[in-house]
């Protein structure tokens, strides 16, 4: 008789600004893309969520304020993602090695990227288990 093993949920973390929390509670994520670019333009692979198994916002080092006047880590929010739902969910790297050389940097060339996932699809506001405001008054990163 063979059973199918049940896969564990995986546990992992999303960083967002103030002014997104609340939508991405109440919708979960589902606007997350992977830029890609042909020629001379930036176009996007829709549907890809950002995760990591890093907690600590200080180790983000993709949330820079280049472009943008906020900060991208201002809450974290704790994501379990189910067994059933496992295939979707890839290391960042492995992801990134799939696609041409060009487009591979925006995981590879920064640190902690060993860390990042990327979740294929939409991920239910059901999965979001923790929100917690990450700055403040006493927070060495707040601005």
């Amino acid at each position: 008789m063979c059973s199918k093993r049940k896969r564990p949920d995986v546990v992992l973390y999303h960083f967002c600004p103030a002014h997104m929390v609340e939508a991405i509670k109440r919708e979960g994520l589902r606007l997350g893309a992977y830029p890609i670019f042909s020629e001379n333009r930036m176009e996007l692979i829709p549907k890809i969520q950002w995760l990591t198994a890093e907690p600590d916002r200080a180790k983000q080092s993709w949330a820079t304020r280049n472009l943008i006047p906020y900060d991208r880590t201002e809450y974290r929010l704790t994501v379990r993602i189910p067994g059933s739902h496992h295939k979707k969910l890839v290391k960042a790297r492995e992801y990134a090695s799939e696609l041409p050389e060009k487009d591979r940097g925006i995981v590879l060339d920064w640190p902690g990227s060993e860390m990042w996932y990327v979740f294929q699809g939409h991920i239910s506001p059901r999965w979001i288990i923790g929100c917690k405001e990450m700055s403040g008054k006493n927070d060495p990163l707040h601005l």
